[in-house]
């Protein structure tokens, strides 16, 4: 088992980093809310991490990544901007 800094260590050195660049340019075009990036970021990989793990611990791991997918499109829709009236 990882403790908290191997898997902050893991996490940075595989994906955060550009994860964060990412949510970084969306918000500067006005494609989703602003909101502060590196809590936004962390939020985004704990939530990815724990899909896998749901995922992958079903009995229906079909069933579960459509479920799972259904929930996250919603979460993620949601960071999205209004579009201007």
């Amino acid at each position: 088992m990882l403790g908290h800094e191997a898997w902050d260590e893991l996490v940075a050195r595989h994906g955060s980093n550009l994860l964060a660049q990412w949510l970084s340019r969306a918000v500067e075009q006005g494609r989703i809310a602003p909101l502060p990036i590196q809590p936004l970021t962390r939020l985004l990989i704990a939530m990815i991490s724990e899909s896998s793990l749901y995922i992958a611990r079903a009995d229906d791991r079909s069933a579960a990544r459509v479920a799972m997918g259904t929930v996250l499109d919603r979460f993620l829709n949601g960071l999205e901007t209004s579009p201007q009236r």
